[in-house]
């Protein structure tokens, strides 16, 4: 039996799967939403504030007016659709 690839449910959504989004850890998988999509994946024994500022050391845009998670992006396209 093959190995079993962990595919981003948030790159398949916006672009559909590739290869290059699928991890076959969940190291690899939670390193790709935090760096990628700016989501803080809590790791064991972290505190969400701890969690929270090791991303944001990694990837100042976490957070930020330029964040990538899906909800600030979601909210940037509302507000943009409300602005036309």
């Amino acid at each position: 039996m093959g190995k079993s690839l962990i595919g981003c449910k948030y790159c398949t959504i916006e672009k559909g799967i590739t290869v290059k989004d699928c991890f076959e850890t969940d190291e690899e998988y939670a390193n790709h939403l935090e760096m990628v999509h700016d989501l803080v994946i809590r790791r064991e024994g972290e505190t969400e504030e701890e969690a929270t500022e090791r991303v944001k050391a990694k990837n100042p845009r976490t957070g930020r007016e330029d964040c990538q998670c899906p909800a600030c992006k979601q909210k940037r396209k509302v507000l943009l659709s409300l602005q036309n």
